[in-house]
C-alpha cells in the first residue's frame, strides 16, 4: 500500500525531479549554519545580562527575558 505512495527512485531522471528540494535544503542548511553563531552569540549574551545586579531586581524585564529565550 505504501509503495504507491512514495516516490520510485529506481528509474532515471529522479534527481531532475526532486532537484529543487535537494536545493532548497542546501539553501537552508547553509542559511542555518550561518546563523548559529550569530545566535549562540545572543545566548550567550542574554545570559550575561540575566547576571546584571540591576536586571535580577526587575522581575518583567526577567520575565521578558525568559520569553525571549522560549
Amino acid at each position: 500500500m505504501l509503495s504507491n505512495t512514495w516516490p520510485s527512485f529506481n528509474g532515471k531522471g529522479h534527481l531532475e525531479d526532486y532537484g529543487d528540494i535537494f536545493l532548497s535544503l542546501s539553501y537552508y542548511i547553509n542559511c542555518l549554519d550561518r546563523l548559529q553563531p550569530l545566535l549562540e552569540n545572543f545566548v550567550q549574551s542574554m545570559n550575561d545580562i540575566k547576571k546584571s545586579c540591576k536586571v535580577k531586581q526587575d522581575q518583567n524585564l526577567l520575565n521578558e527575558a525568559a520569553k525571549i529565550e522560549n
